[in-house]
């Protein structure tokens, strides 16, 4: 590991590499697409790594209020194997009947809560309020 820079740094360099230097050459218009696609997951994954630990604490976090036998901590790549672990546990309840999901319900909140945090780190700008005025 690194010290300096750190990897977020470099992907949202990369990210404004690919999209304002170097897309405005292209002339290839399926080309300048991926190029856009390429700059965008950058712009992500930097994204989900500057937010990674906090949301993987809260999402854990969450399933263990949910769910018996879910670590309520753990971090890194353990983090994250307790969270897919943990999520199959959750369709299965869900599936069977042992967990509520009608709106309001805690798997409810939980599950729109994690897709919310999801969102805004994929796609900033889309809309997560839970009523849209029109």
């Amino acid at each position: 590991m690194q010290d300096l820079p750190e990897k977020e740094n470099i992907l949202l360099a990369v990210a404004k590499f690919l999209g304002q230097e170097v897309r405005p050459h292209v002339t290839d218009p399926r080309l300048s697409f991926r190029l856009l696609v390429a700059a965008h997951l950058c712009g992500v994954v930097a994204q989900e790594c500057a937010s990674e630990e906090e949301a993987d604490a809260a999402e854990l976090g969450r399933l263990a209020a949910l769910l018996e036998g879910v670590p309520p901590s753990a971090h890194g790549r353990a983090g994250r194997a307790a969270i897919a672990a943990a999520n199959v546990q959750l369709a299965a309840s869900l599936r069977d009947g042992a967990v509520g999901s009608d709106p309001g319900s805690p798997a409810w909140e939980h599950v729109m809560k994690t897709l919310t945090e999801k969102l805004a780190v994929s796609s900033a700008r889309f809309d997560t309020r839970k009523e849209i005025e029109s």
